[in-house]
């Protein structure tokens, strides 16, 4: 029976192994979108506030 850590690092293995692979102007177009998300959040979405990102990675950004 495998341990928590190797689970894990298996798990994230086989999780890049279905990422899609994307184009270029694909990856910019992303880019774009969410640093206008990033945007929205520190200037529109709380006015007053500080925003705070504590865990901002690729694997936490959903796009719809």
């Amino acid at each position: 029976m495998p341990d928590k850590a190797s689970g894990l690092l298996g798990h994230n293995k086989n999780k890049s192994e279905h990422r899609a692979c994307i184009f270029c102007d694909q990856v910019l177009d992303l880019s774009l979108a969410l640093c206008n998300a990033l945007e929205y959040l520190h200037d529109v979405a709380v006015p007053g506030r500080i925003v705070c990102h504590r865990d901002l990675k690729p694997d936490n950004i959903g796009f719809a």
